[in-house]
Formats: C-alpha cells, sequence, structure tokens
C-alpha cells in the first residue's frame, strides 16, 4: 500500500538514482 503524502521514482536512466517528493498534511505551510 502507498505511503501517503510521499512519492518516489527511480531515474529513467539509472535504477540506483531514485527522485522523491515529500508532502505535508493538507491545511499546513508545507501542503
Amino acid at each position: 500500500e502507498p505511503v501517503s503524502h510521499v512519492t518516489a521514482r527511480p531515474s529513467p536512466n539509472d535504477i540506483l538514482d531514485w527522485h522523491y517528493v515529500l508532502e505535508g498534511s493538507e491545511g499546513t505551510p508545507f501542503a
């Protein structure tokens, strides 16, 4: 099951190079 507020994907050119996004909860300055 996916983790809420987190997106992670490998680079299309290198499976060992990962890119990720962490989002804050709604209603916070980090959303």
